[in-house]
């Protein structure tokens, strides 16, 4: 039978490996979404968003890379709340945690990391939503939409970052 402890290092070391996942995700996704949206039209407009999706138009695959970076933010910020739980459940065993924390996370990196790691998916997005900004320049309850999804997805990842930057786990 498996003790608590050992549990809860190993749970610990899988949400720091999802953290890892979500992240990197999330930043590919905003930086497809920032090339595609930047990239020349040409005779062809109809592109996947990813490997193994089937082929849409541009704007649409766009869309897509943005849901799933806003999904990979979401998660990293459900997984960084866990991890955040399981090193306060592990304050009793210092020494312990801090074995756990060495762990090579985007979560235990030193504090610029985690920030930028959560900042970058939401500026490469910015530069999306602009240019749909300018093209709903007539269509005031789109853009009201739009500023709508804009203000989720800042949450999210401002959310996530504020996680990682008081996370009391870091690699020394």
């Amino acid at each position: 039978m498996i003790d608590r402890t050992s549990l809860l290092i190993s749970n610990l070391i899988d949400a720091f490996r999802q953290l890892n996942q979500y992240l990197a995700l999330g930043l590919v996704t905003s930086i497809s979404a920032l090339a595609l949206d930047r990239a020349p039209s040409g005779q062809n407009d109809s592109v996947p968003p990813l490997q193994g999706f089937v082929p849409m138009t541009r704007n649409a695959a766009t869309l897509v890379l943005l849901g799933i970076s806003f999904v990979a933010g979401l998660m990293g910020s459900y997984a960084a709340e866990s991890a955040a739980g399981i090193v306060n459940k592990l304050q009793g065993s210092q020494e312990l945690l801090a074995a756990a924390c060495t762990y090579s996370s985007v979560a235990t990196a030193p504090i610029g990391i985690p920030i930028l790691a959560a900042t970058l998916p939401v500026i490469f997005v910015a530069f999306v939503f602009c240019r749909i900004w300018k093209d709903l320049r007539a269509n005031s309850d789109a853009r009201y939409g739009l500023l709508m999804m804009l203000a989720l997805f800042i949450f999210v990842y401002e959310y996530l970052g504020w996680r990682l930057a008081f996370m009391p786990c870091r690699a020394s």
